[in-house]
């Protein structure tokens, strides 16, 4: 049984680029506060619905932490089912993390459309920038730097590219199937262990 294993294993490991049965290095992190509100009281909250668990946990604490803040935020976007797209020059990237269930978009409420956000973009700066300081403390990535129209934008995908090229979708497409229809499985290869604080 234990020859059986290692020959899949072996195999499965020459069968892929290199080393493909090796999974990304596994991130410690300290652990985060539970959060307090349910999703069902977020603005937006069902937008949360088929992410990965440890996202809408630091979804639901961004949320907390902003209106604790005086910022108020709803989720206007979630999961996206996959669409093979081309990309929009060679080399780039062919997926979005939302369509692996690791990205959420949200906007301020007093701002009614993405448009009007961007619109009046100079006259918020202040709370976005504090939205994304706090992306940051939760391990998240804020869209932002990649240019004005991804402020709406957060991610998390630990131990992965922020952009999906060729081998980071191939690696993923490996466990969803090319269609990406089983993305869940995708979670397996984001390995983070919380530990707790003992200083």
């Amino acid at each position: 049984m234990i020859l059986v294993m290692f020959l899949f294993t072996f195999g499965c490991c020459r069968s892929r680029l290199k080393a493909p049965c090796q999974q990304p290095p596994r991130i410690v992190v300290k652990p985060l506060p539970k959060p307090v509100k349910s999703v069902l009281t977020l603005r937006g909250g069902q937008h949360l619905d088929n992410l990965h668990p440890a996202l809408v946990k630091r979804a639901r604490l961004l949320y907390e932490r902003a209106q604790a803040l005086g910022i108020e935020i709803r989720f206007i976007s979630g999961y996206r089912k996959y669409r093979a797209k081309k990309p929009k020059k060679p080399g780039g990237s062919l997926a979005s993390w939302h369509n692996f269930g690791a990205a959420f978009d949200l906007n301020l409420t007093h701002r009614k459309s993405m448009r009007e956000a961007l619109k009046n973009l100079n006259h918020d700066e202040n709370q976005w920038n504090q939205l994304g300081k706090i992306a940051k403390e939760l391990g998240l990535t804020w869209g932002r730097p990649w240019g004005d129209a991804e402020i709406f934008h957060f991610e998390w995908h630990p131990g992965h590219p922020e952009a999906l090229r060729a081998p980071a979708f191939q690696r993923l497409i490996k466990v969803t199937g090319p269609k990406v229809k089983n993305y869940r499985r995708s979670w397996t290869l984001f390995d983070v262990v919380e530990i707790e604080d003992k200083s």
